[in-house]
């Protein structure tokens, strides 16, 4: 499972992800190379929860839609962007049907894009962030906690992505350390 956190400061986009990767249900810590779940795309930051296999298909079949002249972000990313998405996880045959509902299994996103964060939920629902922050994976209670209590504190965003990491590895046994760092 996973820890991903979204801050947005200072006009930046900072995301971090923990190195865990689970092994089926066993929970116990992995002996695998450490694993990136930020993926950098041209000007985007996706951050994955989740399956492992979705990682890899964003990391080397996915490329984000050409941003068309005229649009706003939110047509952008709720529009352009999510149907692209689906489209290469349907085509890798992750994405499921329901009783007519889309959904990817057991995984979820984060997107930083354009000085603002988004969550795509494993039934496709894509929601914006109201904070400047925003996390996800199993530990994302423990994260948020962490950011609202840092949101006074004279920290760099670098120090506050790290220490919301640090407690959801504290307190959930599925995220832990290594952690990583990406900035745009």
């Amino acid at each position: 499972m996973s820890i991903i956190a979204g801050l947005i400061e200072n006009d930046k986009i900072y995301m971090g992800c923990d190195s865990q990767i689970s092994c089926s249900s066993y929970g116990d810590k992995n002996n695998y190379s450490i694993v990136n779940k930020v993926i950098r795309k041209e000007n985007m930051l996706i951050g994955v929860s989740g399956y492992y296999r979705d990682i890899n298909i964003l990391l080397y079949r996915f490329t984000p839609p050409k941003r068309r002249k005229l649009i706003n972000t939110e047509e952008y990313i709720f529009v352009d962007f999510l149907d692209s998405l689906i489209r290469v996880l349907e085509n890798n045959k992750r994405i499921t049907t329901d009783e007519g509902m889309l959904s990817i299994k057991d995984s979820s996103f984060l997107i930083g894009y354009d000085c603002r964060l988004f969550t795509i939920e494993s039934d496709l629902s894509l929601n914006e962030s109201k904070e400047d922050f925003q996390c996800i994976g199993c530990g994302y209670r423990y994260s948020l906690g962490a950011f609202e209590v840092m949101k006074d504190l004279l920290l760099t965003p670098e120090e506050k992505i790290l220490k919301s990491l640090e407690a959801a590895s504290k307190y959930d046994l599925y995220c832990g350390a290594p952690f990583q760092l990406e900035i745009i």
